[in-house]
């Protein structure tokens, strides 16, 4: 089985601004694109900018699992460390799914899985925002998400430092939090 997810299409976006005292700077931006199908059947568009998560190997694995695992998701979901969105969003074009949450700790991921459900025309079905665990950091999100319940967690999560853990450390909080 071959996914796109392996081959993403890289654009520069070039920005021009003037700055104070009138010299022009150009920046130089990289924007990632993935054209994958997602679990439904359905195109999925994922874009990636300078600074934030690209999809990798692990990635279409764990694209493949949601495929394959689509008649077990149903309700409400979590992608905990959810990087651009991509598996919130899989499992958001999943008729069966309800709802998506997406947490991560890095700003610049949330900002592209807004942008990229949007680009998927999802933005009804997943709400992405800065989080730390399953805990977000807005005070407001936080207590919104307290008593919210979730059907099931789908994550993808690094792999731990390897020289003073086992390895594990990360998918051990996923499964504490879950419960």
């Amino acid at each position: 089985r071959g996914s796109s997810c392996m081959h993403p299409r890289m654009i520069g976006a070039r920005l021009t601004f003037r700055q104070w005292g009138g010299r022009r700077r150009t920046l130089v931006r990289t924007v990632t694109t993935y054209n994958l199908q997602g679990p439904a059947g359905r195109e999925l568009k994922i874009v990636a900018t300078e600074g934030s998560f690209k999809l990798s190997p692990a990635s279409a694995i764990s694209l493949e699992a949601v495929k394959e695992l689509r008649r077990e998701l149903h309700g409400v979901g979590l992608d905990w460390g959810t990087g651009v969105g991509l598996l919130a969003l899989a499992c958001a074009q999943l008729d069966s799914v309800d709802f998506m949450y997406g947490f991560d700790i890095e700003k610049e991921n949330i900002q592209c899985s807004i942008e990229n459900s949007r680009k998927n025309g999802l933005e009804d079905k997943a709400l992405f925002l800065v989080a730390d665990s399953t805990r977000p950091f807005d005070l407001k999100e936080r207590e919104a998400f307290r008593d919210k319940r979730l059907d099931f967690v789908i994550a993808n999560p690094p792999a731990s430092d390897m020289a003073s853990t086992d390895g594990f450390e990360f998918r051990r909080i996923v499964l504490r939090d879950a419960l």
